[in-house]
Formats: C-alpha cells, sequence, structure tokens
C-alpha cells in the first residue's frame, strides 16, 4: 500500500518534475498566490520568464571581460557591497559598470553575507583583480568586538534581515567614509558627481527615491530625532563616515520603534534617515541617478544609473544588464 501511495503522483507534481526549472512557471505549483500577485504587479509572461532570464545575466557574468587595470585614471575610491550567492553576479555587474563608465580606480568591497562562496569570489576576481572581500569570520568578530550581543540586543536580533545587516556590517568597526550600494544597479554613464565625492567628502549623501519609503508613524521618528527626515532617502546608495555612526543611539531607536510599531519592512532606510535628520548631506540628481526607470530608459538609457527595484525588476534581468555585458 505504501508503494503504490509514493508512486501515483498529482497531475501538478507530474508537471513540476518535467518542467525546465529556468522557466518561472513552476512557482505556479510551489507558491501559487505569490506567483499571482508577481503576475499582476509585472505582467504574467514577465513572472514566467524572470528565473530565465536571471540565469542567463548570471551564465553572462562568467564572460565579462576582465578590467585593465593598468588603464584606469588616478582618481579612486571604494565602494561597498553585502552579497552572496543570491546576488553575486548582480555585485559584479554593478561594480564592472561604474569602473568600466568611470575609467577610475574603483575598488569593490564586497563583504559575505554568509552564502559567499569560493567559486563566486573566483568569478569575481577573475574581471576586478583589485577586489577586497570581508568574509564572514572577519564580519562577526568585528561585530563582538564593537557591537557586543549584550549591549546591542536590538541591533544583532534585527541584523537576521539583510537590509540591515547592510548597515551593521559595512559600517562597525572600520573607520572611514564609505559608499554603499545595492547590487541591483548599473551604471550607463560616467557618474560625475560621485566621482567627485570620492575625491573629497565633505558630508553624507544619499540617492532619492520615487515615493516615501520610510516606515513606523512621523510622530514617533520626529520625537526620536527633534529634527525632519531628508526627503525620500533611498538606502540603495548612500555613503557616510564609519565613525560618525552614533550606535547607541541606533540601538536605542530601534528598540523604541520596534517595541511602539513592530518589526516593519523599511527597518534599516528609516534609521539611515533618522541618522542623517537635522545633519548637512547631498541628495544625488534624481533625473541621473534613476529609481524605477521606465521601459525606454532601460532600452535606451540616457541617465548616469538606474536601481531596478519593486515592480521593474523584471526590466533588469530583460534587457538592462545586456548593455554592460557589450561595454
Amino acid at each position: 500500500m505504501k508503494t503504490e501511495n509514493n508512486s501515483v503522483k498529482t497531475l501538478p507534481q507530474q508537471m513540476m518534475k518535467h518542467m525546465p526549472r529556468g522557466l518561472g512557471l513552476w512557482r505556479l505549483f510551489v507558491n501559487p498566490r505569490v506567483f499571482v500577485v508577481d503576475g499582476m504587479n509585472d505582467g504574467f509572461y514577465n513572472t514566467a520568464m524572470k528565473n530565465t532570464w536571471r540565469k542567463q545575466m548570471e551564465e553572462a557574468a562568467y564572460r565579462l571581460k576582465p578590467v585593465n587595470v593598468a588603464a584606469l585614471s588616478d582618481v579612486s575610491g571604494d565602494i561597498h557591497f553585502l552579497t552572496g550567492r543570491k546576488f553575486w553576479y548582480q555585485t559584479l555587474f554593478c561594480a564592472y559598470s561604474m569602473i568600466q563608465c568611470s575609467g577610475a580606480n574603483i575598488r569593490p568591497v564586497i563583504y559575505d553575507d554568509g552564502s559567499l562562496e569560493q567559486q563566486y569570489v573566483e568569478a569575481i576576481r577573475r574581471v576586478i583583480p583589485t577586489a577586497k572581500f570581508v568574509l564572514t569570520e572577519e564580519i562577526e568578530s568585528r561585530l563582538e568586538d564593537y557591537m557586543p550581543q549584550s549591549k546591542f540586543p536590538y541591533l544583532r536580533q534585527y541584523r537576521s534581515d539583510f537590509n540591515v545587516r547592510k548597515f551593521t556590517d559595512i559600517h562597525a568597526s572600520a573607520p572611514g567614509w564609505k559608499l554603499y550600494l545595492d547590487s541591483d544597479m548599473l551604471f550607463f554613464r560616467e557618474p560625475e558627481f560621485l566621482l567627485k565625492w570620492f575625491q573629497s567628502p565633505q558630508q553624507p549623501c544619499y540617492m532619492m527615491d520615487v515615493k516615501y519609503g520610510y516606515s513606523y508613524t512621523d510622530e514617533i521618528k520626529l520625537s526620536l530625532t527633534g529634527a525632519p527626515l531628508p526627503e525620500r532617502l533611498n538606502a540603495g546608495l548612500y555613503g557616510i563616515k564609519s565613525e560618525d555612526v552614533d550606535w547607541e543611539k541606533l540601538e536605542a531607536w530601534c528598540k523604541t520603534l520596534v517595541e511602539a510599531e513592530g518589526h516593519q519592512f523599511f527597518l534599516d532606510q528609516t534609521l539611515t534617515a533618522m541618522m542623517l535628520a537635522g545633519k548637512p548631506s547631498t541628495a544625488l540628481p534624481q533625473d541621473e541617478y534613476v529609481v524605477w526607470p521606465s521601459i525606454e530608459e532601460t532600452k535606451n538609457p540616457r541617465a548616469v544609473m538606474h536601481h531596478y527595484v519593486g515592480p521593474v525588476r523584471h526590466l533588469y534581468f530583460r534587457y538592462a544588464w545586456k548593455h554592460v555585458a557589450r561595454f
């Protein structure tokens, strides 16, 4: 009887067994609700094909031609990423596109999210030999020394949220100005603003979002900061001086926010904006550093950089990276 039950498969199970995983339709059977929601947001064809396009991008990352380090200019700077198995090729495309468009000696400093295997480290180093890697063991050691669990229980607890890790892991204990970038960005023109910032950073900079992207009520945020937050800060790209981060204050803010209104999705972006509240900072030109580019802008980029979030992710995988692959 047991053998008979194990040998009989439902129609969806049989279809899943023979359906190529590169085709996103298999998600319809694994999690139909997510497939339908994504389909309503992105279009069902884009949802079904997104995984196929993503795999094409990952395969193309292995074929990028190495950067000619000797030909780069004297202008230099570090760009900081948090990445791992799911995002390494996106990180590579982002850093590669910035180097190729600027001609500057830009070094990606890549922080392990806990899944950055050696094969991905080698794949990135093949294309960008100057890349620096900060692996899990070093990150954990830094956090134990400078942000112990006993003193920072809330920041350490919510560090399990990838978005909070990109703040704590990069800025804890290591000094200096740091420009952080999300991996799902691509450069198409010389980033003059950022190159000037590298040479003489005077104050924090940040990219502007297309809409208000902070969690928690305005009343509680203002009661904690005593000053209004920067307008529509997007934490996908921002530059700050690590030693200026007041970790004790951030821990207290995190505790108050979570206890009062729960753990919300934009916790990291809200904390970043709160940290800059009432302080001099510079927003990047919104028409040059574009969040949510249109399909027309994606196909024929005119801006310096695109950030592919939310409902335009399928444009990133379908069209955008192919421009960079031709550099």
